[in-house]
């Protein structure tokens, strides 16, 4: 588990000195082909066989903006919050436009809550059980691939 927290630390701050620019990935079986490029400052990650591409928020001036402001947010993508430890985690939806899906993970990936939020909302969201990661995607994603609390998140990180 350190393990995976350290790499993703690392990843992270490698792609945060690269310039950003866009690579086009193909599509997968799972229909999740992307028209637009993805950039590499993205983690590769997968629940029930469905790929996803993640940004990472692992500082709180990351956590704090979230996805806020954004007008879209692309298919098959999403927002990973990393946290230092398991807590009751709580997300508001405060000039965020975007209708969204979180997800609450324990410290093994694994989904302990779902919840939809509506934009511009200032309910706060908080996980059913603590939580050490929460997954910001497009309201529906997880009802539209089936998944559910028990699925665990993988990070497809280089070996």
């Amino acid at each position: 588990m350190k393990r995976l927290i350290f790499l993703t630390i690392l990843i992270i701050a490698a792609t945060s000195c690269k310039k950003r620019s866009v690579t086009t990935h193909s599509g997968s079986e799972h229909g999740d082909t992307l028209a637009r490029g993805i950039p590499p400052d993205l983690i590769p990650a997968e629940i029930r066989g469905v790929k996803l591409y993640l940004e990472i928020a692992a500082t709180p001036d990351k956590r704090q903006l979230g996805l806020m402001f954004r007008d879209s947010l692309p298919q098959n993508q999403g927002m990973l919050f990393v946290f230092e430890r398991e807590q009751p985690l709580g997300f508001w939806m405060k000039n965020t436009k975007i209708p969204l899906s979180i997800a609450f993970l324990d410290r093994n990936y694994v989904i302990v809550d779902i919840q939809d939020m509506e934009p511009f909302s200032e309910k706060t969201h908080v996980s059913a059980r603590p939580a050490m990661y929460a997954l910001e995607v497009n309201q529906g994603f997880f009802r539209q691939h089936n998944i559910t609390v028990g699925d665990t998140l993988k990070l497809l990180l280089p070996k």
